[in-house]
């Protein structure tokens, strides 16, 4: 004995199929829109956040600059530096950098300083107990050397600031 089996028509075919859609659509498409929704005004955040940085920095950098066009433009103070690359056995594991100030002036100074910048990948990585350097007394025709030390051997540049007064 056989038994007949029953097909549905197109129309039932057609309806169960829609409600399918439907079903998948809630389940996975909705949470996936409101995921895409999340990630749209999280990126709108950080991107306005990421502009307001960018304005700080460019504003920041064009003020160091006009700084350091200001005081280097003083010609009493010669500065000269030179980088030193620290190796064991080949390998490079730091930098030093030794900084000469001369007073090149007809006055003397009370105080001078010297500040260096480092840079890794153009980040600065600056620690204000071991790359800032003060001393007393800079007469006409006298120098005075520094070296600052331990410099991250990923150094890509840096920058020597001399404040004297």
């Amino acid at each position: 004995m056989s038994k007949k089996v029953k097909w549905i028509d197109k129309k039932t075919a057609i309806i169960i199929f829609l409600a399918f859609l439907l079903f998948v659509d809630f389940l996975y498409i909705g949470p996936l829109m409101e995921e895409r929704d999340k990630l749209k005004k999280d990126y709108s955040t950080l991107k306005s956040n990421y502009d307001s940085l960018s304005f700080n920095y460019t504003s920041l950098l064009k003020r160091y600059n006009e700084l350091t066009a200001i005081i280097l433009n003083n010609e009493s103070l010669k500065v000269t530096s030179r980088l030193i690359p620290k190796t064991l056995l080949g390998i490079l594991y730091a930098y030093d950098v030794e900084v000469t100030v001369t007073n090149i002036g007809n006055k003397p100074f009370k105080m001078v300083w010297i500040i260096i910048f480092p840079y890794v990948d153009g980040e600065l990585k600056f620690d204000k107990y071991s790359h800032i350097k003060n001393f007393e007394g800079l007469y006409m025709g006298e120098s005075y050397s520094c070296t600052f030390t331990w410099l991250s051997s990923h150094l890509t540049t840096y920058r020597v600031l001399v404040i004297g007064g």
